[in-house]
């Protein structure tokens, strides 16, 4: 795999892209279809972040946040996929979570020094505004998800839609930006 950090976040926003477009084409999936989904996304997202952090420690640069951010993004995956049985009320919350757990990380990422960078995504001077709009439309995602958990499905469809398209077009802007500059 590929250790350029803008190579790392190019394939995290494409895949939340993806997710997004499927969502928005075809909302009356179900929810535990689209769960799953984003339990793929979650696991796949998870694994690339605590590859980020693997290589962040191996240049002596700070990874704990990423390592939160990865371990939070692995163990959602893993039990969206492979614990169908949880009610949807507790799979949603669980997203919720994960999406605050990350969004915290990425904006505490675009208020530290880009030494002190902990998720990879301010490295290489990626602009602070793009990287704290990514942490801030993850957050508003969270609360969103654990204000109204039982909001029809169709709604929670297209919130999980819109975030995931908006969220994945920043990282993946990111992403281009830092493997250009690599």
């Amino acid at each position: 795999m590929n250790s350029n950090p803008g190579s790392i976040l190019m394939i995290r926003g494409a895949a939340a892209i993806l997710l997004g477009l499927f969502a928005l084409l075809w909302p009356g999936i179900g929810l535990l279809l689209l769960l799953l989904l984003v339990g793929a996304y979650a696991l796949v997202d998870g694994v690339l972040a605590l590859w980020t952090a693997w290589t962040r420690r191996r240049q002596g640069m700070g990874h704990g946040l990423v390592v939160i951010e990865g371990v939070a993004g692995v163990l959602l995956g893993l039990m969206l996929l492979f614990a169908p049985g949880f009610s949807s009320l507790v799979l949603i919350t669980a997203v919720a979570i994960w999406a605050l757990i990350t969004g915290f990380a990425q904006l505490m990422d675009a208020f530290s020094p880009v030494e002190r960078s902990r998720t990879g995504m301010l490295a290489l001077n990626a602009p602070r505004w793009a990287v704290g709009l990514s942490g801030l439309l993850s957050m508003l995602f969270g609360v969103l998800l654990l204000a109204w958990p039982r909001a029809g499905i169709t709604a929670i469809v297209w919130i999980i839609a819109f975030y995931a398209l908006a969220g994945g077009v920043i990282v993946f802007y990111l992403g281009m930006r830092l493997r250009n500059r690599s």
